[in-house]
């Protein structure tokens, strides 16, 4: 991972890599899981016998995660905390006046084109958005769901376009609060690795959403997110957290861009980059063993036919049995639903898509 002379930053990276408890050599598992599911009854009984991480060494693992992030954080400037780059004020009729497909003459040079990428420190990307519910009556009216809940689908919302902003305030620098209009790369969001909800979503305490980039690639990056209620007395409890991989996108060729490296400063940040570089390993053999790419094994292709025999009958038009009434077929849960779209929600490239949540 790192060669470092300095062998307590070893023992550090080493003590990370155990704590993200991978897999033993010496209990080898399927190079690939089909995975079903369980009557309510045998729920118990299948949660002791997944391969996967059990929920205690999860649950240590993010709490580790969670307080790296949080001493990091504590590194950034206070005056760039509040700088998100967003999008331009310019009106919906003048984004349509613009061509759809530039000939890139008024673009800037891609990255790295002309001079090597800076290097950004970790906590350079920092941002945080905060939602004062408690202060706030009117705001957290417009949060609020039919039940007086939260809305979940909102937040998600704020946190990929946090994702967004973070991507590009590490490719541009701290101190940037508004995008260049001909710049020569774009970022995309690529996947949600993962969402870890660690606590209830309370509508009385005031809320902020955090985040910053954890690990580099040639032109992707792995940013974690923070979800966290603060107390009218101050106290800060850890609500959610989340992993977003976003990559640069050339603005010529929409082809893969080179992104700034990170430089590592601290023993916190070799543990959150060597955390983000296994988890980029695990994207990557997922990747591989994907049915994209490759036939099912002849032990899959035996476990799918054992299932067919087992519940296909019932399709046919037999009675299922007794003992498999809990069970719901798939095609029975489907729901659809049609979201009208309206410029008002456009992203930073002046694209429309998803509707409102």
């Amino acid at each position: 991972m790192f060669a470092r002379s300095c062998s307590n930053l070893r023992l550090r990276t080493q003590l990370a890599l155990h704590a993200l408890r991978t897999p033993r050599a010496a209990a080898p598992k399927p190079w690939r899981t089909l995975a079903t599911s369980a009557p309510r009854r045998n729920a118990e009984t299948t949660l002791h016998r997944s391969t996967e991480l059990g929920a205690v060494e999860e649950t240590q693992d993010i709490a580790t995660m969670d307080r790296l992030l949080k001493i990091c954080s504590q590194r950034a400037n206070p005056a760039h905390h509040s700088m998100l780059p967003v999008r331009s004020k310019g009106l919906w009729s003048e984004a349509l006046a613009m061509p759809d497909a530039p000939d890139g003459k008024d673009l800037g040079p891609s990255p790295g084109a002309q001079n090597p990428l800076v290097p950004r420190r970790m906590h350079d990307s920092y941002c945080e958005i905060r939602l004062p519910f408690a202060s706030n009556p009117e705001l957290l009216e417009n949060y609020t769901n039919a039940s007086g809940g939260i809305r979940t689908g909102l937040l998600m919302e704020h946190l990929d376009s946090l994702a967004g902003s973070i991507a590009y305030k590490h490719m541009l620098g701290p101190d940037v609060s508004s995008l260049p209009k001909n710049a020569g790369f774009y970022m995309v969001t690529a996947s949600v690795d993962r969402l870890d909800m660690l606590a209830p979503l309370y509508p009385v305490r005031d809320m902020r959403l955090s985040g910053q980039v954890i690990h580099t690639g040639r032109s992707s990056l792995e940013i974690a997110v923070r979800m966290e209620a603060i107390e009218k007395d101050g106290k800060e409890e850890t609500i959610m957290l989340g992993r977003f991989c976003m990559v640069c996108r050339d603005a010529r060729t929409h082809g893969a861009a080179p992104v700034n490296p990170l430089s590592l400063e601290t023993p916190e940040d070799h543990i959150l980059f060597t955390i983000g570089e296994v988890h980029k390993q695990k994207r990557q053999s997922r990747a591989v063993r994907s049915l994209n790419r490759v036939p099912p094994t002849s032990s899959e292709a035996e476990a799918l036919h054992s299932l067919y025999l087992k519940y296909g009958q019932v399709e046919k038009g037999d009675p299922s049995p007794s003992s498999d009434r809990e069970r719901v077929w798939m095609g029975d849960t489907r729901l659809e639903k049609t979201l009208i779209m309206f410029p008002q929600e456009r992203n930073v490239h002046q694209k429309i898509f998803g509707g409102k949540p």
